[in-house]
């Protein structure tokens, strides 16, 4: 089978999802393409020979539209033009844009349960082609107190040190100044508490000027497995989200996660973390809580580690969305 990925942008969990579902269909002897981005003349010719094409997101859903392709899946990654859209009216527009990009889909991916309800108060008529595929990401090994401790080591963060990670981009989504409000508030009760946020975007002017000295900011980086190892719990402020894979990864090293009650966040973190209102004090009181309270950590770490074992395998979804691949292709020959 020919299989064309169609992505807006080389970055992101939209991006490495795809990725993970190209490799997967690599190894059983597909041929895959991603094109991130293509021109028009490149889809023209990419989707022209594809057995199948996969478009993740509402943009590039509505880039391959003109060239009609058959069979074509669509996974929105969180729907962000409708969670994003203020107001009535615009509301209503991006409701019926992302309509527009899914109605003509074989099949929409939701990767999450608040995903799916999302997609379906688009239409009635596109609930019964909505899979619920959660994400995943691949599986590694329990994390030691010695590889910890040489990741600290490698950030120059010392052993016995409070720490938090705020892992994702500087934008309007994922609320980087929210997460700088609640640790300077919590930092005033638990000592030498330690913030380090990575990532990048439109707001880092703003954050490097409400950046307290609590903060690192690390900028962009490649380095996310020591970032997560290295940090005692995760922190997650978005408004909204399709399934971070930031959070799991971090529950596969056993990281626990703070997060607001954005869609996707409670579905992600479940009993392995402290989910809150995204307000600055009540994330801070769950930060005070999580280094104060007795066994409250490690309680919290096992959880977190039996929740990506049983949830969240990178394999398990890769195979879900390869039987559906061949269900479709299937059904058009």
């Amino acid at each position: 089978m020919r299989i064309v990925h169609v992505l807006t942008e080389a970055r992101g969990g939209g991006y490495a999802h795809a990725h993970y579902l190209a490799t997967a269909a690599r190894e059983r002897g597909d041929t895959t393409i991603l094109l991130a981005p293509a021109t028009p003349r490149l889809l023209a010719s990419e989707l022209g020979r594809a057995d199948l094409v996969h478009a993740h997101g509402v943009r590039a859903a509505l880039e391959c539209l003109p060239f009609h392709p058959h069979p074509i899946v669509v996974t929105t990654h969180g729907l962000h033009a409708v969670r994003r859209a203020r107001g009535g009216l615009n509301r209503r527009a991006a409701k019926r844009v992302s309509w527009l990009a899914t109605r003509r889909a074989d099949a929409v991916i939701c990767v999450s349960s608040d995903e799916r309800s999302a997609i379906c108060e688009l239409s009635s008529s596109l609930a019964h082609r909505c899979r619920l595929i959660p994400n995943g990401v691949e599986p590694v090994a329990v994390p030691t107190v010695a590889e910890r401790d040489d990741a600290r080591r490698r950030l120059g963060l010392a052993p016995d040190l409070p720490v938090i990670l705020f892992l994702g981009g500087l934008r309007e989504q994922k609320d980087p100044l929210l997460a700088l409000a609640a640790v300077e508030l919590a930092a005033r009760r638990v000592p030498d508490l330690r913030l380090l946020m990575a990532g990048d975007g439109p707001l880092e002017a703003a954050v490097r000027a409400a950046a307290g000295p609590e903060v690192s900011l690390l900028g962009w980086r490649d380095d996310v497995s020591d970032l997560l190892l290295a940090c005692d719990v995760a922190l997650n402020t978005s408004r909204w989200e399709g399934l971070s894979l930031s959070l799991l990864e971090g529950l596969w090293r056993a990281r626990p996660i703070i997060a607001t009650e954005a869609p996707g966040n409670r579905e992600a973190v479940g009993d392995a973390g402290i989910v809150v209102g995204a307000h600055a004090s009540r994330l801070a009181g769950a930060i005070e809580r999580f280094f104060t309270e007795p066994g409250l950590r490690g309680r919290l770490a096992a959880r977190a580690r039996s929740r990506a074992e049983t949830l969240f395998d990178v394999h398990a979804m890769t195979r879900t969305t390869l039987e559906l691949y061949d269900e479709l292709a299937a059904r058009a020959r």
